[in-house]
């Protein structure tokens, strides 16, 4: 099973919650050892992954004024967006 743990995403190990000192650099979230020269860095082993950015609608096939397949087209990807939208808002509640 998966969870997802909200947090602000640190710049580097040295300013981020999961990272401590101990007499060397540790992260808790993989339990490995940080390298002296990936603490000011994120490095490419973090799991920490930014939250998605929202999805907008642009209008579709604009040289079709009109047509069927554009309205429908556009009217499924108005469902997902507002489904997409509305998983991140619950997300990001506090």
């Amino acid at each position: 099973m998966k969870a997802i743990l909200v947090i602000d995403k640190a710049e580097s190990c040295t300013s981020c919650l999961l990272g401590i000192y101990n007499k060397k650099w540790f992260c808790l979230a993989t339990n490995k050892d940080i390298d002296i020269c990936d603490r000011y860095n994120i490095p490419s082993w973090c799991p920490l992954k930014p939250m998605p950015k929202e999805f907008s609608i642009t209008k579709l096939y604009e040289d079709e004024q009109d047509s069927t397949k554009m309205l429908v087209e556009t009217a499924i990807m108005k469902v997902y967006a507002d489904g997409w939208n509305d998983c991140l808002e619950e997300i990001m509640e506090e």
